[in-house]
C-alpha cells in the first residue's frame, strides 16, 4: 500500500503537490504530532513546547492532487482506520478557555501517554497517576486548498483547515469542498483523544498513520438555493457521514466556521444555517421557515475548537440516523439515500 510521509507544510494553499493518489485507491498518509517533531522522553517533549528548537506547530501532510478531480468537485474521503504512535499533552498558554498567566504557565502539565495495545486493536491509553482512558482517535486538521489565499495551519477556512472535531475519526465519511484541480488535500494534527469543545486547548497529541481513500461527488443545486430570510449566501459545507463517538448513533454532522477568531457563536450560527439547507433538501416539502424549526427540534449543536483565542471557532449540527428516517421518509439505507440526495455521483 501507498505511504504519504509528512512533509510539514505549513498552510493550506495551492503549491506543486507533495503526491498524487488515483480515485478509489487505498493509501497511508503519515502525520506528526502537533508539537512539531517525534519524540520519545519528556526533556524532548520541553524542548517542544517551549519552542528551544525549530519545529513547526501542527505540521500538515500534503498537498495531495487526486486526479480526475476538478474545481467544483466534492471530494468524497474516507477514514478507514487511525493508527497512532507517540502522543503528549501540554497545557497551551493562548488556545483554551481559561488559558494560564506566568509565572503559573511555566509548568504547562506536561503528560507522555501511551497506547495499551491488544493482538488486533489499541485497547487504551495509559494516561498518568494510574488513569486509564478510552482510545477514540480523530484528525484534527483536515481539508483541501482554497483557490485563492492560504489557511494557516492551526487555523480553519471555508475548504476545511483546523476542525477539531472528534467526529472526524475512523470509519466516517468527510466531504470537502474543492476549488482547485485535484482538490489538493492536507491532513495534520491527528488527537488520540478529544472532547467536543477542546476547552483547554490541547488534546492527547500524537503522530499516527491514517489510511483513507477518495473518491468523489458533486453537491446538489439545493446547497445554492438562496435561503429568503438571508442576505448573504453560505458557501459549500463540510460534512461528515457515520458513527458519532459521543452519542454512539450514526448521522450526519454539517460542520460551521468562524469567521474571527474566540467567536464560537460565529461558527454556530453557520452550521445552523448550512443544516437548514440540508434539511430542505431531503424534505423539500417543507418551507424555509419549517426547515429552521426542523433543525431546532432535530439538530444537535456539538462545538470542535470552542474558546481559542489564536484560531477561528468551529462547531457541528449532528442529525441522528433515527431523527432523518422520520423527516426524509426512506425506504433502506437512510444515509445512503440521504447522502445521494445532496451529493450525486458524478455518471
Amino acid at each position: 500500500m501507498k505511504k504519504i510521509n509528512c512533509n510539514k507544510s505549513i498552510a493550506l494553499e495551492k503549491i506543486e503537490p507533495l503526491d498524487k493518489v488515483e480515485l478509489g485507491e487505498t493509501f497511508l498518509v503519515e502525520t506528526i504530532n502537533a508539537y512539531g517533531e517525534r519524540f520519545e522522553t519528556m526533556a524532548d517533549l520541553l524542548k517542544l513546547i517551549t519552542g528551544k528548537n525549530s519545529a513547526h506547530h501542527h505540521p500538515l501532510t500534503g498537498p495531495i492532487y487526486v486526479n480526475n478531480v476538478k474545481e467544483g468537485d466534492v471530494l468524497k474521503v474516507e477514514i478507514q482506520k487511525i493508527v497512532p504512535y507517540e502522543m503528549a499533552q501540554a497545557l497551551s498558554k493562548t488556545a483554551g478557555t481559561d488559558p494560564l498567566d506566568d509565572p503559573l504557565f511555566g509548568d504547562r502539565a506536561p503528560i507522555i501517554a501511551k497506547a495499551i495495545k491488544g493482538r488486533r486493536e489499541i485497547l487504551g491509553i495509559e494516561y498518568t497517576e494510574g488513569i486509564i482512558l478510552s482510545y477514540q482517535p480523530m484528525i484534527g486538521i483536515i481539508g483541501t486548498s482554497p483557490k485563492e489565499g492560504k489557511i494557516k495551519t492551526g487555523h480553519a477556512g471555508i475548504t476545511g483547515g483546523n476542525l477539531d472535531i472528534p467526529f472526524v475519526t475512523e470509519n466516517v465519511i468527510v466531504y470537502l469542498p474543492c476549488q482547485v484541480d485535484g482538490g489538493l488535500l492536507y491532513l495534520g494534527d491527528t488527537h488520540a483523544l478529544q472532547s467536543y469543545g477542546e476547552l483547554g486547548g490541547v488534546a492527547l497529541e500524537c503522530s499516527a498513520d491514517i489510511q483513507l481513500k477518495i473518491t468523489k461527488c458533486i453537491a446538489n443545486q439545493g446547497w445554492f438555493d438562496n435561503d429568503p430570510y438571508l442576505e448573504r449566501q453560505n458557501s459549500l459545507p463540510i460534512v461528515i457521514v457515520g458513527k458519532e463517538p459521543l452519542t454512539q448513533k450514526k448521522g450526519v454532522g454539517i460542520v460551521g466556521i468562524s469567521s474571527d477568531f474566540n467567536h464560537l457563536d460565529q461558527s454556530v450560527q453557520n452550521a445552523y444555517r448550512n443544516a437548514i439547507k440540508f434539511i430542505k433538501q431531503i424534505c423539500p416539502r417543507v418551507s424555509w421557515g419549517g426547515a429552521r424549526n426542523l433543525v431546532t427540534l432535530i439538530g444537535h449543536s456539538l462545538n470542535g475548537q470552542a474558546a481559542s483565542k489564536t484560531a477561528e471557532a468551529t462547531s457541528m449540527i449532528f442529525f441522528k440516523e433515527e431523527d432523518l428516517e422520520q423527516v426524509y421518509r426512506c425506504s433502506t439505507n437512510t444515509l445512503e439515500e440521504v447522502m445521494e440526495t445532496v451529493y450525486r455521483r458524478e455518471k
